[in-house]
């Protein structure tokens, strides 16, 4: 009784674990574009109607800002999925390396051609036309990307200048110690995390999202347990 009222009522939680995330997400980078139906979100306490893309560009402004004021020459995207935020911040710091490490096979397929399937995407987040993407793309070199789990990366120690990720480790419910590890391993310098961490949840309704759809929800206080020391935490002018 208390299971088919709890699936009535949308509160059964939802495993997550890597055959869930690698059937989950493999159909969704196949098939996903950032310009899709608007929906509510908040910006601070103020209610407003936005895309998905509109978090993804904010979260680009947000790291464009960290390279340029801390001169990141070299980069590693934990969880890239289709390549577009690494791809997008690669146009915004042209002279940066950047990489990305990606868990599905239809991700890595679609950061492959990235520039072909989601041009329009790009030029919304970095407010820039085709041809000046495409150049600023291939400056220094196209950004790399390689098929990989961030609880267990093949890179050498202190490889990166910034390992970040953006909702990448909300697919690690349990695994997340592992992948901080793991990133602060392979940085030479700085870490980003934007992720759901327990401290930027405003409400109960924030926090029963995760919950149920078994998101990582953990304090950010885990970082340190990693090795990281914690220069900031600030919660994203909009919410996700």
């Amino acid at each position: 009784l208390r299971k088919s009222l709890k699936k009535a009522l949308g509160l059964e939680q939802r495993k997550r674990d890597i055959p869930k995330v690698r059937e989950q997400y493999g159909a969704h980078w196949a098939k996903r574009r950032l310009l899709e139906k608007p929906r509510l979100a908040l910006r601070g306490r103020t209610p407003i109607l936005q895309m998905h893309i509109d978090f993804s560009k904010s979260s680009v402004e947000y790291l464009t800002h960290i390279i340029r004021g801390l001169d990141i020459k070299t980069a590693l995207e934990i969880g890239s999925g289709d390549g577009v935020i690494t791809a997008a911040l690669k146009v915004l710091n042209p002279s940066v390396a950047f990489h990305g490490i990606e868990l599905t096979d239809e991700g890595m397929g679609a950061s492959r051609v990235v520039l072909d399937r989601a041009m329009d995407v790009l030029m919304y987040l970095t407010e820039k036309n085709a041809d000046e993407i495409k150049a600023l793309y291939h400056t220094a070199g196209a950004p790399q990307f390689e098929k990989g789990d961030a609880a267990g990366m093949h890179f050498p120690d202190h490889s990166f200048d910034l390992v970040f990720s953006h909702t990448a480790i909300e697919q690690m419910p349990t695994a997340y110690g592992l992948a901080f590890s793991e990133a602060y391993r392979v940085s030479r310098k700085y870490a980003c995390f934007i992720e759901e961490f327990r401290e930027a949840q405003k409400g109960f309704f924030q926090r029963l999202a995760l919950w149920k759809n078994d998101y990582f929800r953990a304090s950010w206080r885990e970082v340190e347990k990693a090795g990281f020391s914690v220069m900031c935490f600030d919660v994203n002018v909009i919410d996700k």
